[in-house]
């Protein structure tokens, strides 16, 4: 080794998974970071520079694993330019937030990828046709037991809410939210690819948004990963929903509790419809469009002229899925207003029964 070789690591903050047998994903929380997907002996290198190595050290790896007596110095030297370009090397700068978009900042959270990582292993040992089986029945069950709460009269169009019920439901809010991103964190690591990190973007003139960055999914083969991720969520609003109006139907919540979860049981109904919105970014936009295999169709689809390379099928499947949507959200417009209509009537008519009653005895009054 030359005196005057530094060592050579990867950076804290780099996250490595593994989708597939010789082939590895880096991805780094640092906003200038590039997810690099890598295969064959470039996987072996990446190995030892975890533990820290110099140039000349990954040159003797390399031709051990080669057999190639050639000099491989510029062939190492490439590979130590490119994983320094994609910022997956230490000494790169500090970590920050994203650069801002336009109306746009987002504020960088601590990574959660080792934390879910030991629950993506497991899932990602688990056998396709258990996938297949799981995930949509655990869907169908929180759907089943949804509408047999609401048949029952679990969520009242009008209800009473007082201060301290309103801050209970909204304490609750947060754990929807953490559940919410950690599948979709989960999720990603199941399909082998790592988490880039996670933060809030925050937006003029909206709430802000938590979010983890799966951006790496791109690197991965095939279609029904992509889906997956992006359905996670969904999945965990659903499950969350259901078992909010379980507990509104079969316990007996106190005068307290019963209309903070009915309050926290709209919010994350709305929060679901919405989040399944393909006029947005969005998880259902993501799915729908990772389904069909174009990830920018939530912009080339309402275009009034798409430019790209969408098929003709892609942006009809797509744009049928937006009337789908739209019929569905007005069809739940209409029966909220029906609901509240409803369940005010009784209050109306009776007001405008003591109004009129009141005009009588002032009439009939000499």
């Amino acid at each position: 080794m030359r005196a005057t070789e530094s060592i050579l690591r990867l950076d804290r903050e780099v996250s490595v998974g593994e989708p597939e047998a010789g082939t590895l994903i880096l991805v780094s929380a640092r906003a200038e970071s590039k997810p690099l997907r890598l295969k064959g002996h470039a996987t072996k290198l990446v190995q030892r520079l975890a533990d820290g190595c110099t140039e000349s050290e990954l040159v003797v790896e390399l031709r051990s694993l080669t057999g190639v007596a050639a000099p491989l110095d510029e062939t190492v030297a490439a590979f130590v330019a490119q994983l320094r370009s994609a910022g997956m090397l230490d000494g790169n700068d500090p970590l920050r937030s994203s650069p801002p978009h336009a109306g746009v900042r987002r504020i960088a959270l601590p990574n959660p990828d080792r934390l879910v990582k030991p629950a993506g292993n497991v899932l990602s040992t688990w056998p396709r046709w258990l996938h297949l089986m799981l995930w949509p029945s655990l869907a169908g069950g929180a759907v089943a037991v949804a509408s047999f709460a609401l048949a029952r009269g679990a969520l009242p169009s009008v209800f009473e809410l007082s201060l301290p019920a309103g801050l209970l439901g909204l304490m609750l809010l947060p754990f929807w939210v953490v559940a919410h991103e950690t599948a979709h964190a989960v999720a990603c690591r199941a399909a082998g690819c790592p988490v880039s990190g996670a933060g809030v973007e925050l937006r003029r003139f909206s709430l802000p948004s938590f979010f983890v960055d799966t951006r790496a999914l791109h690197l991965l083969p095939g279609r029904a990963p992509k889906v997956a991720v992006a359905l996670a969520g969904p999945l965990v609003d659903t499950l969350f929903a259901a078992a909010l109006l379980a507990t509104l139907t079969f316990a007996e919540p106190g005068e307290l509790a019963r209309p903070a979860l009915q309050l926290a049981t709209y919010c994350i109904l709305f929060g679901l419809f919405f989040n399944l919105s393909p006029f947005r970014r969005s998880d259902g936009s993501n799915a729908l469009s990772s389904a069909l295999g174009d990830p920018f169709l939530p912009v080339r689809a309402f275009a009034r002229s798409p430019v790209g390379a969408s098929s003709r099928f892609a942006l009809r499947a797509y744009r049928a899925g937006g009337v789908l949507y739209g019929a569905v959200a007005i069809s739940l417009l209409v029966l909220v207003f029906q609901m509240t209509y409803f369940a005010i009537k009784p209050s109306i008519e009776a007001y405008a029964a003591q109004a009129r009653s009141a005009d009588s005895a002032a009439v009939a009054k000499p």
